[in-house]
């Protein structure tokens, strides 16, 4: 069940940012758990317009890596097994679904499901993906005090707006690599045999995840481990499972940050300081000197006004009347006193710099990045073979995927992507072009994608040219200077 403190970290978690940062993690009163308020239609002005989730599914459409010593913490705070998550932890051990030496993880169907949920928007209702230790009885976390730093961090509204997703952000990818170095040393630790170990990492070190397919032996797409595969994997732990994971608990259960830091060495020490750094940009009240507008969604709201929504806050509408609406687009990268004055002079809201603050902390202007062009300085017209192109990233450095698939009639298809635009490319000959264009995603010229066409069969300049023509004009693409 979830506590009643406002810290959202679990107590682990919770002390080792406390020794990082100095003091208290910021609450997020905005995220109620236990009694969520993006199921709570009734108290919130726009629930007849956005999707709600679904009890008992809430957030929980998504099936966590709980690493050993985290597993450990789980189980020892319940040793009798009456919890569900628990019950439910020791159930995927007994039957070896998902459980290695490293975590227990999720399957390669949980998390296909997923991908394919979030695609279709489906996040906060799909029962069929509601997460295994969520408890049917209470719609609580089963296995709240050991949660990972996805579920750790995760909140659908921050008290901050954007400022707060960017802070989570940070805190866990922090986390994230403290789970995956106390791991490791866990192995390490406890003289896991050297076999088990060489099936469990690859040749530099890095673990092979069950849920991604990387293990060399037989996994169901359940998640079940074949018997000798999985006997394999324990070595000379095999039939001590939960000692392990309870033994990694013990270990990690009395570590300072200092003691953490030291074993994780170099990269605890870069994960340490963006943290500080992070949480120092959350305190800050500053305004960007440049802002630009935020890739942002309209919804028809009442008496004119519309709801308008970002990528950093897109359970957290704001209602705004159609005056200010408009004005936003003005936010062109410009230094905004200029801006200002300018929407002054058309007749438009005075922008105090309290009301610009509110605008940014929701994540509706965002500062100027340096690396995407704003639209203000960007040229236009047609293609030319040395025009130097890139993707852009919303300011925000948003990332670019390529994602293989299957349409209705069963016929392949590649779909580029980097949020919230995306592209589908049904023609076999483009399918080159669509990778050669993530490879060189941080830029190149025009000219270049002549020579990506498949060996024998090369592009045309007039095929070229109409395809990043159009991505120009769909923001997939933007010109460099």
């Amino acid at each position: 069940m979830e506590p009643k403190s406002e810290t959202p970290l679990p107590p682990l978690y919770a002390r080792w940012v406390e020794q990082v940062l100095g003091t208290s993690v910021p609450a997020e009163t905005r995220a109620t758990c236990l009694d969520c308020v993006m199921c709570a239609s009734s108290v919130a002005s726009d629930a007849a317009v956005f999707e709600r989730f679904v009890p008992p599914v809430k957030c929980c459409t998504y099936v966590p890596q709980i690493w050993n010593f985290l597993v450990g913490h789980a189980l020892g705070a319940d040793r009798t097994g009456a919890s569900h998550g628990p019950q439910q932890l020791r159930a995927q051990i007994r039957d070896r679904i998902g459980a290695t030496p490293v975590a227990i993880s999720p399957s390669r169907r949980s998390v296909s499901g997923y991908r394919a949920v979030t695609r279709v928007e489906g996040f906060g209702t799909s029962a069929d993906l509601v997460c295994p230790y969520s408890d049917p009885m209470t719609g609580g976390c089963g296995v709240w005090q050991a949660r990972n730093s996805v579920c750790s961090t995760w909140f659908c509204r921050h008290i901050r707006g954007a400022v707060g997703f960017r802070f989570w952000n940070v805190v866990r990818d922090f986390l994230a690599a403290v789970e995956r170095e106390l791991a490791d040393w866990c192995v390490v630790k406890l003289g896991l045999s050297g076999s088990a170990v060489d099936e469990l990492y690859g040749p530099d070190g890095e673990v092979r995840y069950l849920g991604a397919g990387d293990l060399r032996g037989c996994v169901e797409p359940d998640g079940v481990i074949e018997r000798d595969f999985y006997r394999a994997l324990w070595a000379n732990w095999y039939g001590k499972e939960e000692e392990f994971y309870l033994a990694s608990a013990d270990m990690t259960g009395s570590l300072s940050w200092g003691d953490v830091r030291g074993i994780g060495g170099p990269k605890l020490a870069m994960a340490e300081r963006r943290l500080i750094e992070a949480h120092a940009s959350y305190n800050s009240n500053a305004i960007p000197e440049r802002l630009v507008r935020a890739q942002i969604r309209d919804t028809p709201g009442p008496d004119g006004a519309l709801f308008v929504q970002c990528d950093e806050a897109p359970y957290d509408p704001q209602l705004m009347e159609a005056d200010l609406r408009t004005a936003l687009d003005r936010f062109d990268g410009r230094p905004r006193q200029e801006v200002v004055v300018e929407i002054g002079g058309l007749g438009g809201p005075a922008l105090a710099d309290e009301t610009l603050r509110a605008l940014y902390e929701a994540g509706l202007l965002i500062a100027v990045d340096g690396k995407d062009i704003p639209p203000m300085s960007r040229s236009i017209g047609p293609v030319q073979p040395d025009d130097r192109l890139s993707f852009f990233r919303g300011f925000q450095g948003q990332n670019v995927s390529l994602v293989q698939g299957l349409d209705e009639g069963g016929l392949e298809t590649v779909t580029l992507q980097c949020h919230p635009n995306r592209v589908c490319f049904d023609d076999p000959h483009l399918f080159e072009f669509a990778r050669k264009l993530v490879s060189f995603q941080n830029g190149f010229t025009a000219k270049e994608a002549l020579d990506w066409g498949p060996t024998g069969r090369p592009y045309t300049w007039e095929k070229v040219s109409e395809l990043f023509q159009a991505l120009l004009e769909g923001g997939m693409l933007q010109r460099l200077p």
